[in-house]
């Protein structure tokens, strides 16, 4: 159905987003420590927050074509959904961007925080995609399901396709809340190991 191929499609440009996108923000300090032009940078007029931001930022835009080819199919999945509660699908559209939008700053903010942190840029990649999986996927795919299984057990089987919806919208919302948080939190670190670790 069109619901599975948008679907489908929509993953494959996710995963595809998230390499490209632990590669570029990751490499971008961890090349410049390789090719010894890190130490240039740094005795530049430029302060630490504009030289990561400047990163992160750049890191982004290289990878926004991917991220409106990802919205399309993400809008045909979700619209193609047969909600009888159309409200739900009001807030489920766009609360899906901004996840992803969420996980991009994360990915990016992680990125060049293990490039700072890291003597090559092939481990600052692999360290990258691994953060994000161990705690994007691993850590709150568990915590999910374990709220979702006691959500199935302890609530009304009858109204259990009503709120179910509104449930998943909510837990969307939280993990959007933390990914942008620990984004916030590893651009911060990063900011502050920049000088430290030039070599």
């Amino acid at each position: 159905s069109l619901r599975m191929v948008s679907s489908f499609i929509r993953i494959a440009i996710y995963f595809i987003m998230i390499l490209r996108l632990a590669a570029t923000s990751a490499s971008s300090i961890a090349r410049e420590k390789e090719g010894r032009t890190l130490s240039i940078l740094l005795v530049s007029p430029i302060d630490n927050k504009d030289i990561i931001r400047g990163k992160v930022k750049a890191a982004i835009l290289k990878n926004i074509p991917l991220f409106i080819l990802y919205i399309i199919p993400t809008l045909i999945a979700l619209l193609s959904i047969n909600h009888d509660n159309i409200l739900q699908n009001i807030f489920q559209v766009p609360l899906s961007v901004i996840n992803m939008a969420a996980s991009i700053f994360f990915v990016s903010s992680c990125g060049i925080y293990h490039g700072v942190r890291s003597k090559s840029s092939t481990s600052a990649i692999v360290n990258t995609i691994l953060t994000y999986f161990v705690i994007v996927w691993i850590g709150f795919g568990l915590i999910s399901f374990m709220f979702n299984l006691l959500f199935a057990i302890f609530y009304n089987p009858s109204r259990y396709s009503i709120h179910i919806l509104w449930y998943n919208l909510i837990i969307s919302f939280i993990n959007t809340l933390i990914v942008g948080g620990l984004g916030l939190f590893y651009l911060r670190r990063a900011e502050r190991n920049l000088r430290t670790r030039i070599f």
